[in-house]
């Protein structure tokens, strides 16, 4: 039910049951808060969010018997309430930036900072703080407070968090957090008044799937990651807007980098697919990135060469090897790269057979409201779209009986996931081909360590394409960094080996180029561009997903 209010002298709409905080933040108006948070209940307590309401005026008084109108109740008086917790009502009028509300953010702010630390510059905060940020937007030029602070404990509170308890304003994000998202419990706020800090529960550490989430909530610099502690100043970094691909989820995330080399990843808004939240596991995937593992040449028959030569002599054999080609793409692959998988195939050997490698899955872990996906491979859903459910779920013993019959004497892998699953009977039979050329990401893969020309490939914080997730939703990766040495994505390796069958190709394409292509040759991406999808996706045509 649409209820009208007046904020700022601007005319706005709200639904039944909201409050005045977040109808004002979605038309543009500013006002500050701690405690809030969309995805979490309303707390109230950091009274940051003041404004001043007036109520609605009161309905027309009826004439009584004697046809006289008596009087109505005095006007309603204007009043400083917090807008996060005052619902909306017809007729309402707020404001946010009278002298009185003015005064009173002043006087919450100095009381917030009455206990709290001078450490701006060495705090992990500095740059994305909202204390940061209020105090000078807000705050007094001066305190008033010459007591001696009150020194709260620095801690551990698990593996992956700590609390600088001095910094903690007691806003009980985290709290909330802990017992309304991932359900575990584990946080609380001990003491009172001024000594009121949180804390874990006696031999009870923060140590969930999702425990690295309670520092993104928190608000100013009190509860810090131990993964980013000291490493970076965020002025300092560069962010993208791309997908963590440790599920088939497809967690929304940004990745902040520095120096060619991510340095954090934090979930970024989806409310269609992971709310505010991501999983630990995800969170700290992207140090594959950076791995001295790396695969960062090309190597044929064991020798260095360039990329551009491996990816000649791949082609010139499998050109020779005539109808005993067969190919395997992993499941971490974007839409781009397992479509061009697809094209090169039928371009060599129109029969070849194909099929996937796949990590292997886990037990899907069900927070209160967040579950990770047992599913540990990003585009499942994409690769059925693109080569049918039976080349994606089972077309890799159909390769492997290929292979032990003497059907196919040369194999192409295309592989980006960082761990996988060996199909079964594929090592063995490994032995029996003339050709095996593997695009592949690390040099310990038992894949690599047999092929007789290498290609190293790009992990998808490397590369643009998209995924489809578990929900049928179409999702943009987006590269934050650059390649490591010689490595580029299959989307322009293969490319390259599809321009030198004759007559030649065209050139190489951009990512947003290929899916062009896709979406003319696959209904379930019709006319679909990069610029469609947008920040946050979109589902995959109904006519094909049926």
């Amino acid at each position: 039910m649409p209820i009208n209010l007046t904020i700022d002298g601007k005319p706005v709409t709200g639904e039944k049951g909201e409050t005045v905080l977040p109808v004002a933040l979605r038309n543009g108006v500013e006002v500050p808060y701690f405690c809030y948070h969309p995805g979490l209940s309303l707390s109230g307590n950091c009274r940051m969010c003041l404004v001043r309401m007036t109520p609605p005026p009161p309905p027309p008084q009826k004439p009584g018997p004697d046809g006289k109108v008596p009087p109505g109740p005095p006007p309603p008086r204007p009043m400083l309430v917090i807008a996060c917790m005052t619902q909306i009502a017809e007729g309402m009028v707020v404001e946010t930036k009278t002298p009185d509300v003015l005064k009173a953010r002043e006087g919450v702010m100095e009381f917030e900072l009455v206990n709290h630390p001078l450490d701006c510059p060495t705090c992990d905060q500095a740059g994305e703080c909202y204390l940061q940020d209020h105090s000078y937007d807000h705050g007094r030029a001066h305190g008033r407070m010459y007591e001696e602070r009150h020194m709260k404990h620095t801690k551990s509170l698990g593996p992956n968090i700590s609390i600088w308890g001095s910094r903690c304003i007691v806003c009980s994000r985290c709290v909330r957090f802990c017992d309304e998202v991932s359900g575990t419990g584990e946080l609380c706020i001990v003491n009172r008044g001024d000594h009121s800090v949180v804390d874990v529960f006696p031999g009870h550490p923060l140590d969930n799937g999702l425990s690295m989430c309670t520092e993104d909530v928190c608000p100013v610099g009190a509860l810090i990651s131990e993964d980013f502690k000291f490493k970076a100043r965020v002025w300092f970094t560069r962010t993208t807007k791309t997908l963590c691909a440790s599920c088939s989820l497809g967690c929304n995330v940004d990745a902040d980098t520095m120096a060619e080399a991510i340095v954090r990843v934090k979930p970024r808004e989806n409310r269609e697919v992971n709310d505010w939240w991501m999983c630990d596991q995800g969170r700290m995937s992207y140090k594959q990135q950076g791995s001295p593992e790396r695969l960062v040449e090309a190597r044929v028959d064991g020798k260095t060469a360039t990329r551009a030569e491996g990816v000649k002599e791949a082609y010139r054999r499998f050109a020779g090897a005539g109808a005993g080609i067969a190919g395997l793409v992993s499941l971490w692959n974007t839409n781009e790269e397992i479509f061009l998988f697809r094209r090169l195939l039928r371009v060599l050997e129109a029969a070849a057979p194909a099929g996937t490698i796949a990590r292997p899955d886990a037990a899907p872990v069900k927070f209160r409201a967040f579950e990770i996906q047992g599913d540990r491979n990003p585009n499942r859903a994409g690769a059925r779209l693109v080569l049918g459910t039976e080349v994606a779920d089972g077309g890799a013993a159909a390769v492997v009986k290929a292979i032990e019959a003497g059907k196919v004497t040369a194999l192409l892998v295309v592989n980006a996931a960082p761990e996988y699953a060996m199909p079964a009977g594929l090592e063995a039979a490994l032995g029996k081909l003339r050709t095996l050329v593997v695009a592949d990401v690390f040099q310990g893969s038992p894949l690599a360590a047999k092929a007789h020309v290498v290609l190293p490939a790009t992990l998808h914080w490397e590369q643009d394409g998209t995924f489809v997730n578990v929900d049928g939703r179409v999702q943009r990766a987006r590269p934050a960094v650059a390649p490591p040495g010689d490595a580029a994505p299959a989307l322009d390796m293969l490319q390259e080996m599809i321009n030198q069958h004759p007559p030649g190709g065209a050139g190489v394409l951009s990512g947003d180029g290929v899916f062009r292509q896709l979406g003319a040759e696959v209904a379930a991406f019709r006319e679909m561009t990069y610029k469609d999808l947008g920040e946050s996706g979109l589902a995959v045509r109904q006519t094909a997903a049926k």
